[in-house]
This record gives structure tokens, C-alpha cells and sequence, in this order.
């Protein structure tokens, strides 16, 4: 803009100063965003193990201790922050984290019947979509990400049991979202760094043999939204629905086990110890800092093929789940039906 030369020393300087500039001023914000969020989790664990917040194993527990829940607030905090900050530059999307966050906390605090969980959760996904502009695909391509976008953010939930999987897989997938977004490709890069934030954060607190807080059902529920939306985005502007392969490790699980309960003619809705990971760690004795690194390495790795081998991304998607579902198995097959419940 200093000229009309095509890439003239002078122009290349100034570039590369405006690139330095914006760059200090990300790093100056995400670092007072960081203490804020930090700060939030260590006050909010404090104030819940006073009043007693905190979540009591019981039989379909991956967990044997009692340990502080709703630690997944920090994403809540988060969305806030980024709000702040980039001058509530996506407000339907903040209102359905509210909301979803809302029903979520209430039901972490005494319980809340499953129709208004439910509700809460499509009422929050619909606002999320509003922002992602799904609305404007057909009927039947929406209503199916809808129900779709419902059953992310509780197979979100139940990988809350395991210690360090949500948040390790949250930074794989938020990370891999950064990666793809290089110049603002489909989401202000603010958000990706706040949520990031907040999945170190909750990390900080989780990622730990006996973890000091749980994320909660509105945690949980939070952290899918966060990695939900700018999946969306990515998908919308690619129209290339194969990008499901970022989150493909717990999806498949998610899926298998909704279909293994259903054919074992058990309720799809009550809370049980078959996903895979679940198995691994409360079945076959593995430890649930292992299965979570090893999902998240695993999911990992995918999403490196997928953003940089020059395959055709739906063969790619079709092999990936091929391999997921086959592991899948091998893991059930190890263990008799009588055993899981």
C-alpha cells in the first residue's frame, strides 16, 4: 500500500513491522486473558469444594474419588473474554453457550430433569447455528446437524470420567482448527486463542493422576460448543463436510456405542461405562492419563494427514473411520457384555 512496485524492499519492511505489531498485541491480550482465566479456576475450585460442588462416585463412575466439578466454567469465562475483546463479534453464539451453559450448571448443581436438558442443549445448539449461518441449507441438512451438534456435546460429557481426555482432545482440535484458519480463513483467530486458553487452564487443573476438578455437564457441554462452532464454520466455508475428521477418534467411539446400546436394547440416555476409552481404563486397568494422550495423539496424527497429505478428504474420512470402528471392536471384544452394564 506504500506503493505500486511489486514487493519493493520498503513495503516488505513495513509488512513485516505491522506483522510484528499485531502479533505483540495478540500475545499482550492472550496473556492477560490467561491470567484472568487462571485466576477464575483456582477462585471458582476454592469456592466449590467450600459449598460442597463436587461430583461422588458411584457405580458407573470412571473416578474413586470425590472431586470438584463445573471446573469447565473457564470456557464459559472465555467466550466472555473473547466477547470483550473482539467487540462481540459473534453474540448468537455467546447467548447459546449462555444458555446451554445455563441448564448445564443448573443440572451440576441439584439435577434437572432430562426434557430440560435437552431443550436447553437445542435451544443453544440452534442459537450456535443461527451464527454459523446453518439455517440456510436445506431443511433436512440442518435439522440432522441439529440433532448431530445435541449428541456432540454429550459424547463431550461423557469423556469428563477420564482424566485429561477433554481438555487434551479440546487442544488437538482447537489446535488443528488454528492451523487450517491461517489468515482469518473462517473464524476470527481471537477465538481459537481464548478457547485454547482456557483448555490450558483447564488442563493446568485435570490433566493430573487425581485431577482437582472435573469440567462438569457444563464444562463439558461448553467445551463441545467451543470446538462445535468453528467446525461448523470450517465445513460452511469448504463445503467440504469431511472435515468431521478433525474430531473423529471420540466421534466414532460416541457413535459405536450409541449403536452397541441400542442393539443391547439399553437406554441410550442413562449414564454407563461402554465407550471404548471407558473400557480401557475401568476394564482393562489402564490409566486415565494414558488413554487420554493416547486418544488424543491418536486424533493427532489424523488431523496431520488430513490437513497436509494431498488425498481426496472424503477417502481419507472413509479410511479413518474404518480403522476407528475396527479398534473399536478389538476393544469390545475383549471384554463380555455381562461385565460392562
Amino acid at each position: 500500500f506504500l506503493c505500486h512496485c511489486r514487493g519493493c524492499f520498503e513495503c516488505k519492511i513495513t509488512k513485516f513491522q505491522n506483522y510484528l505489531l499485531l502479533l505483540s498485541e495478540i500475545m499482550s491480550a492472550c496473556l492477560v486473558i490467561f491470567i484472568i482465566l487462571l485466576a477464575f479456576e483456582a477462585v471458582y475450585i476454592h469456592v466449590a469444594e467450600r459449598f460442597g460442588v463436587s461430583d461422588c462416585p458411584n457405580r458407573r463412575s470412571s473416578h474413586n474419588q470425590t472431586t470438584v466439578r463445573g471446573g469447565g466454567l473457564v470456557f464459559v469465562a472465555a467466550a466472555i473474554a473473547f466477547s470483550v475483546w473482539s467487540g462481540w463479534v459473534y453474540p448468537l453464539f455467546l447467548v447459546g453457550l449462555l444458555v446451554i451453559a445455563a441448564v448445564s450448571f443448573a443440572d451440576d448443581l441439584r439435577g434437572a430433569p432430562i426434557w430440560l436438558r435437552l431443550a436447553g442443549q437445542f435451544a443453544g445448539i440452534a442459537l450456535v447455528m443461527a451464527q454459523a449461518d446453518s439455517f440456510a441449507l436445506p431443511a433436512a441438512v440442518w435439522l440432522a446437524v441439529l440433532v448431530v451438534g445435541v449428541a456432540f456435546l454429550n459424547a463431550y460429557n461423557f469423556m469428563d470420567g477420564i482424566n485429561g481426555s477433554a481438555g487434551l482432545y479440546t487442544l488437538v482440535a482447537l489446535g488443528s482448527l488454528g492451523v487450517l484458519n491461517h489468515d482469518d480463513g473462517f473464524i476470527d483467530r481471537r477465538f481459537l486463542c481464548a478457547g485454547l486458553l482456557a483448555a490450558v487452564v483447564f488442563c493446568i487443573f485435570n490433566v493430573r493422576t487425581r485431577a482437582r476438578c472435573f469440567a462438569g455437564d457444563v464444562g463439558s457441554l461448553a467445551m463441545g460448543a467451543t470446538v462445535l462452532f468453528p467446525l461448523l464454520l470450517l465445513i460452511e466455508a469448504s463445503g467440504c463436510w469431511a472435515w468431521i475428521v478433525l474430531v473423529s477418534v471420540y466421534g466414532t467411539d460416541a457413535a459405536l456405542t450409541i449403536l452397541r446400546r441400542i442393539a443391547m436394547r439399553k437406554n441410550i440416555f442413562e449414564a454407563h461405562r461402554m465407550h471404548a476409552y471407558q473400557l480401557l481404563c475401568n476394564e482393562l486397568g489402564h490409566s486415565h492419563l494414558a488413554v487420554a494422550a493416547a486418544y488424543a495423539a491418536i486424533q493427532l496424527a489424523i488431523n496431520a494427514g488430513a490437513i497436509f497429505l494431498p488425498v481426496n478428504r472424503y477417502v481419507y474420512l472413509g479410511c479413518v473411520i474404518a480403522v476407528l470402528s475396527l479398534g473399536y471392536i478389538l476393544i469390545c471384544s475383549r471384554i463380555s457384555d455381562q461385565r460392562i452394564g
